[in-house]
């Protein structure tokens, strides 16, 4: 496994956000699990919510709808 220089990971993702583990490890070299151990060094995250906000709220209505027709058929 090789090391990657800390500062310069955590300027790249300062830079290029949105980036996957795949490209980062593309512009660095090395591989995945390297960018993820790197990664977890530097105590960075992943997102977790990218763009599912925006739609809880109409799959809970849908979800709510189908529920209540299930209960009113019993």
């Amino acid at each position: 496994m090789r090391v990657i220089d800390e500062e310069a990971l955590r300027k790249h993702v300062a830079d290029f956000p949105d980036l996957t583990h795949n490209e980062r490890a593309a512009h660095f070299g090395v591989s995945t699990f390297c960018i993820k151990y790197g990664l977890r060094k530097l105590d960075i995250t992943r997102k977790k919510e990218t763009g599912y906000k925006q739609c809880f709220d109409e799959k809970r209505a849908t979800y709510e709808k189908r529920t209540q027709t299930q209960r009113n058929r019993r």
